[in-house]
């Protein structure tokens, strides 16, 4: 068995673009334990106009890595641009948090600042998302478009707990 983590002070995986298309794990699923020491997001992508691709996932005959790990940290998956696409694929038992030890904001977020016509997408499917409760608004999955492109969330065979909303989305 393969074995894969990433420990980290701030992001486990960070990509930033200012206007080119971002693909984190999009052909190849992340398929690694995101450990504890995360404090701010498991995977973050920031963009301007460019479009943002997320997708994770486990090998089939591994043992599933995860986002279970992150009860310090703010997000699962948080992806966020101006005015570019944004899709997040979240699959096959990548829970994010655990009971009692959830992430602190959201699970995932998927943001567009400004007037991204093409829209945003998020799938959730068979992966559990746990928030806690610490004060302000949390959101187990929060997709949110200032622009007038459609806002598409799906959650599938998945739990979504602890969180004030637990889809958000706008």
């Amino acid at each position: 068995e393969h074995v894969a983590e990433i420990g980290a002070g701030g992001d486990g995986i960070f990509a930033s673009s200012q206007g080119g298309n971002l693909y984190v794990g999009y052909n190849f699923g992340i398929d690694t334990t995101f450990l504890g020491s995360i404090t701010n997001a498991g995977i973050e992508t920031i963009n301007t106009t460019g479009d943002s691709y997320v997708g994770t996932h486990f090998t089939q005959g591994y043992t599933a890595k995860n986002m279970s790990l992150l009860g310090g940290a703010n997000y699962g998956i948080n992806s966020r641009s101006s005015t570019g696409h944004i899709e997040v694929n979240n699959l096959y038992s990548n829970d994010i948090g655990a009971s009692g030890n959830g992430v602190n904001v959201a699970g995932i977020n998927a943001e567009s600042t400004g007037n991204n016509t093409s829209g945003i997408y998020v799938y959730n499917y068979d992966s559990d998302i746990y928030v806690d409760n610490s004060g302000g608004d949390q959101y187990g999955i929060r997709a949110f478009n200032l622009g007038s492109g459609q806002v598409d969330v799906d959650n599938y065979y998945s739990y979504i707990g602890g969180a004030d909303y637990g889809i958000y989305a706008e």
